[in-house]
């Protein structure tokens, strides 16, 4: 009789609190300096040794459209900003979104501010930016693979024009590894993160003997699950957290209720304005239609034709025909 693989328990990091735990704070520097130099290997002049966590006005930006979507934005030592964002929730807008976070840290960089101020930047200091996303959904289509680095290229020749600003994207759904099948470290990580609520004890062994980032990964997620002061922080974060997603799907909900309303009222009023433009043909209509009886009335009653002749004619009362000669 087969014995049941003894599951892990692990806190989930896809969740924004555990996220912003393991990837934006001093204390775990390190994993997201492992993080970026994996995934940015191939584009980095030399790796990166060091990284500045910092806040400017995208968190204003996020606030006023009632989203969180920099879970981590820091500075590696030669000035090169890196946003790093766990996606877990479907968002329609999240690529335009994405876009426009990159954009206006991009074009921030002109003004930097001083004790006395703001100043011009010239264009040689402006930094590139390199968004990182990790996303439950497919975000992509159209892309095959799980794991995308995307810039702007050439679309006949495929040679790459512009990197200033970069977009490297994992998409959980598309990894289909199994464990035993994983050779890069992005690849331990992305089972890691996909699988986080069902790892055995035997994958746990395997990951603490890697060395790699999702080894640091696990250990800084064991370490906050067994500080009760920080799990007691982290429970309220995640409360939070819950709350504001329930805001922003109630507050989505009335938008789109409002749209639909706003819609059906949009609709209605042109069917009113529709069947008010029908109403005037009509009447434009019967008024040509009394205006032709009127004038064949009044060539037979010239011919000396009778009122009973003419009625008879029109197929009508002679008291009718009196009031149409009334009304002429």
């Amino acid at each position: 009789m087969f014995s049941k693989p003894n599951i892990i328990p692990i806190l989930d990091p896809k969740f924004d609190s555990v996220f912003k735990i393991v990837f934006a704070t001093n204390e775990n520097k390190n994993i997201t300096i492992k993080l970026l130099n994996e995934v940015y290997k191939d584009s980095l002049a030399s790796p990166i040794k060091d990284v500045t966590f910092i806040k400017n006005e995208l968190d204003n930006l996020a606030r006023i459209q009632r989203v969180s979507i920099v879970d981590v934005l820091c500075q590696s030592e030669d000035g090169t900003y890196f946003i790093v964002e766990m996606q877990r929730g479907y968002d329609g807008h999240f690529i335009k979104r994405s876009t426009l976070y990159a954009a206006k840290l991009y074009s921030s960089q002109l003004i930097k501010k001083t004790d006395g101020g703001e100043t011009g930047v010239s264009y040689e200091d402006i930094k590139q930016v390199k968004l990182l996303t990790i996303t439950s959904y497919i975000l992509y289509p159209q892309l095959p693979d799980y794991y995308n680095h995307l810039v702007l290229k050439d679309k006949q020749c495929n040679i790459v024009a512009n990197e200033e600003i970069s977009y490297a994207v994992i998409e959980l759904p598309k990894f289909t590894k199994e464990y035993n099948e994983c050779v890069t470290a992005i690849d331990r990580l992305t089972y890691f993160l996909k699988h986080v609520s069902n790892i055995t004890e035997d994958i746990i062994h395997d990951i603490k003997d890697t060395h790699d980032i999702t080894r640091d990964v696990y250990m800084a997620l064991d370490k906050v699950a067994g500080d009760p002061v920080k799990m007691a922080s982290l429970e309220y974060e995640l409360l939070k957290e819950a709350s504001n997603k329930a805001e922003e799907a109630r507050q989505k909900k009335i938008e789109e209720q409002n749209k639909k309303m706003e819609e059906e009222c949009d609709k209605l009023c042109k069917e009113n304005v529709k069947l008010g433009q029908e109403n005037v043909k009509l009447g434009e209509e019967n008024t040509k239609l009394k205006e032709s009886q009127y004038n064949m009335i009044k060539n037979m009653l010239s011919r000396g034709m009778t009122k009973e002749e003419i009625a008879e004619i029109m197929c009508i009362d002679v008291s009718a025909l009196d009031e149409y000669i009334k009304d002429m």
